[in-house]
């Protein structure tokens, strides 16, 4: 129990700060107000809580459990506890010793770290400018319809334009690709105005 207690206390700072780090990016995102603030809101809030909930569980209920369940008699024994932690041991040691050299390799060569970081810093831009990435939060979308507008003159009735909107709506009918038409006939919205307006969607 003392060792699940110490070790607890060894990465309470690290999980902290990485749990703080997480909470003060998405947390403003829930105060994002709009569409996109309702869509924010429903993806940050899950991450936030459950980031909360690991690390309260990693202070007080994986402590728990590794003292109780964490004993190992005899590491040396050939059963398949002691084989597991002789693998888990020997996986962990050469994954040790290459974050290692690794490490001890960019202290060594910390010009070529900072010019490969620049480097792709450049290209990860770059991408943006070449279209390899979008930049918009929602991408424009297909939906399989457009809109004509018809500004008839002053001086036409309602039942004229009424006529004009229907042979339009036969000539668009006549096309294959067309499958449904929907028109409003009546003034343009606009208040400075008097010109009739249609709105034919298709």
């Amino acid at each position: 129990m003392q060792a699940a207690i110490e070790g607890s206390k060894q990465i309470f700072f690290t999980a902290t700060s990485i749990t703080l780090v997480i909470v003060s990016v998405f947390l403003p995102l829930t105060l994002t107000g709009g569409v996109i603030g309702g869509i924010l809101k429903e993806f940050s809030m899950p991450l936030i809580v459950s980031t909360i909930t690991s690390l309260l569980v990693s202070f007080s209920l994986t402590p728990l459990l590794l003292s109780k369940f964490g004993k190992l008699e005899n590491s040396n024994a050939e059963n398949f506890s002691g084989k597991f932690a002789k693998i888990f041991e020997s996986l962990f040691d050469e994954i040790k010793n290459g974050y290692e050299f690794i490490l001890r390799w960019g202290l060594n060569n910390r010009k070529k770290i900072y010019v490969g970081v620049i480097v792709l810093f450049v290209v990860s831009i770059s991408l943006i400018g070449l279209g390899f990435i979008g930049s918009a939060f929602i991408p424009d979308t297909d939906q399989s319809e457009f809109v004509v507008d018809l500004e008839m003159a002053p001086q036409i009735s309602f039942y004229e334009n009424n006529l004009i909107t229907k042979s339009i709506e036969k000539i668009l009918l006549s096309k294959p690709e067309v499958i449904k038409v929907m028109a409003k006939v009546g003034l343009s919205s606009s208040s400075a105005s008097t010109s009739s307006r249609n709105n034919i969607t298709n």
